[in-house]
């Protein structure tokens, strides 16, 4: 089931079906569709925006968890963390356009803010995966560590963070020279240390800090982006996974 909620009065003002347990919905960033991964039927489905009325249900990869579109609404590419391909969507056309071979499963795809590239990373392949979204082909690959995990690009796209939940740290990557960020003075590629399997980031409003949730140790690492360095640790609990930050 798809709803549309009135965030003030927190009515529903509408609802449809979908397909089979509905995992996702995204609003694509021209307003006028809204996307739902339906995790058992292995489904993209469009929904009108204003209305929430089924336009179409394109087939894509089994057990489907997250989702990207370009900024003109025109692709999107689907991930699913049991299967090492990505599905590419025309959404003007309701058409799947291709499976994407990858190496080893994915485990998160970040989205460059002008649509040119997508960011996958994979911990069975030990790195970063670079797809080139106006031709739809894998282009460069980076190794980065023993299991990267999560991500998080900063707002200009010059540095992707990469959670290493095998080793601990957290591996900042200098995106435009696909190279690991060196530590000043030495040369040398210098991870930053967080807790123990590390995984979701986000940053604060302002980009100064970088908030890392370590399920494992149950707390997040606070690193300070200027200088890449460890702030503080703070306890919060058995097994986090997630984290959101109040952007006001």
């Amino acid at each position: 089931m798809l709803l549309a909620i009135d965030c003030q009065s927190r009515n529903v003002l509408a609802r449809t079906r979908t397909g089979g347990e509905p995992v996702l919905a995204h609003v694509a960033p021209d307003g006028k569709s809204v996307l739902v991964l339906n995790h058992r039927d292995a489904t993209l489905g469009i929904h009108d925006a204003a209305t929430l009325a089924l336009r179409s249900a394109v087939g894509i990869v089994k057990q489907p968890e997250k989702v990207a579109v370009l900024p003109d609404s025109t692709v999107a590419f689907v991930l699913s963390r049991t299967e090492h391909r990505l599905s590419v969507v025309d959404l003007r056309r309701s058409v799947l356009v291709t499976n994407l071979e990858l190496d080893g499963n994915p485990s998160d795809m970040l989205l460059k803010p002008d649509g040119g590239e997508l960011y996958v990373i994979s911990p069975e392949a030990h790195g970063l995966q670079v797809i080139n979204t106006w031709t739809h082909e894998v282009g460069d690959y980076m190794v980065l560590g023993s299991a990267p995990t999560r991500g998080v690009l900063s707002a200009d796209a010059s540095t992707l963070y990469v959670s290493d939940s095998a080793a601990g740290h957290i591996i900042p990557v200098d995106i435009a020279n696909r190279r690991v960020v060196r530590e000043p003075g030495t040369g040398k590629e210098f991870p930053i240390q967080a807790g123990q399997s590390p995984g979701v980031m986000r940053f604060d409003p302002d980009e100064n800090l970088l908030i890392v949730v370590n399920q494992s140790s149950g707390d997040v690492a606070v690193i300070r982006v200027r200088t890449n360095s460890m702030l503080t640790m703070i306890p919060v609990g058995n097994q986090p996974l997630d984290l959101a930050v109040k952007l006001f």
